[in-house]
């Protein structure tokens, strides 16, 4: 939940609250407690997300947990298709069988069939 700072009167009050404490404070100016950012008037209203406290101390080198989320289902992929390749290899192709003649028998192997 987004909570925002009263500069007015210095008070830290949650979103939802706002509307209530704009009643109550005249004139007041409210600003972001996350991100830092001041609104006027109600533009508060359209203020839904805001940058984390990782995002904002580490700046550069942050890296969301998404982006991290996205690498690893990549790098899954990846391993997952290079085993799947490795699996559907085509089979060797089946000779086919050869019209040659049969090579002839030997006289001792005619004989033991004929018996």
């Amino acid at each position: 939940m987004v909570s925002f700072h009263c500069e007015s009167c210095n008070d830290v009050v949650k979103k939802p609250k706002l509307d209530a404490h704009k009643g109550r404070c005249r004139g007041a100016v409210f600003s972001c407690i996350d991100c830092s950012t001041t609104f006027q008037g109600t533009e508060y209203r359209s203020h839904t997300s805001c940058i984390s406290e990782e995002q904002k101390y580490q700046g550069a080198l942050y890296k969301s947990r998404r982006r991290m989320r996205r690498r690893m289902r990549r790098r899954r992929r990846r391993r997952t298709r290079r085993r799947t390749r490795k699996r559907r290899r085509r089979p060797k192709p089946r000779r086919k069988p050869s019209l040659r003649k049969p090579l002839p028998l030997s006289p001792k192997t005619s004989r033991w069939l004929e018996r």
